[in-house]
């Protein structure tokens, strides 16, 4: 009997992207209605939320890569060391973009909360 392997993280990603592809194909096809408008929002705001936590774990991790592991840049041609680095800048960038979008996010949700049918 083989052991379970432990889940990671990019299996983790995996499953949260399958579930928001799934949730955008069925809202697509419904008439809309304002408590899903405020559920989805909700969630919308906690996964920006989450995706933020992970580009600054990931930018903490790269950041330091280099220090624990033989690196080299596939194209033999660019400093393995820059191309890190570059890499951490972008996910500064992206963590930045991703505060945003959560600001946006949690906006929406407050904006759509105030809305009811009678």
């Amino acid at each position: 009997m083989t052991q379970p392997t432990e889940p990671t993280a990019p299996d983790a990603a995996q499953r949260g992207t399958e579930a928001w592809k799934e949730a955008e194909r069925l809202q697509r096809w419904t008439s809309g209605d304002h408590h899903d408008f405020y559920r989805l929002a909700g969630e919308l705001d906690e996964t920006l939320h989450a995706l933020h936590g992970l580009a600054i774990s990931l930018r903490s991790q790269v950041v330091q890569y280099d220090a624990h592991h033989h690196v080299f840049d596939d194209t033999r041609s660019y400093d393995p060391a820059v191309r890190l680095g570059d890499a951490a800048r972008l996910l500064s960038l992206l963590a930045q973009a991703l505060v945003t979008a959560e600001r946006y996010a949690g906006e929406f949700h407050s904006t759509i909360g105030h809305i009811g049918t009678e």
